[in-house]
């Protein structure tokens, strides 16, 4: 029972950090075919409230996702011990969750902690592809 419970923790975790990274998806798309898109009315109402949908969610999806992975690694030690890409991943994401609080306070730097606020996640997914399901 533990071992679903904690399987299921990780796959909604992953769900969770890839509904946070459809906010910069959307805001990519919008930036390279926007005008493209909104050339159809509809199309581009359609664009903009996926949009606002993902950008007012992101910090959401984003906590969320560090307090089940928490939970998850809880779980998952208390089952099968240490994971050494599980706690990398967590360290990670923490790191996430620390340069977005430093994108909402920080008026400094803010070009710099949001380029790494984005390369962070493509490290989270290396270390992902790593850690056993």
């Amino acid at each position: 029972m533990i071992q679903e419970i904690g399987g299921l923790l990780g796959t909604f975790t992953g769900v969770l950090i890839i509904m946070a990274a459809c906010n910069f998806v959307f805001k990519f798309i919008n930036r390279k075919w926007g005008k493209k898109i909104r050339v159809n009315e509809k199309n581009g109402k359609k664009l903009n409230s996926i949009i606002k949908f993902f950008s007012k969610q992101h910090v959401r999806f984003g906590v969320l996702a560090i307090v089940i992975m928490v939970i998850h690694v809880i779980f998952q030690y208390s089952w099968y011990g240490l994971s050494k890409t599980g706690m990398i991943a967590l360290i990670i994401m923490g790191l996430q969750g620390i340069l977005g609080i430093m994108l909402k306070k920080n008026k400094n730097n803010k070009k710099t902690i949001l380029m790494f606020h984005r390369l962070v996640p493509i490290m989270l997914i290396i270390i992902l592809a790593f850690h056993p399901a």
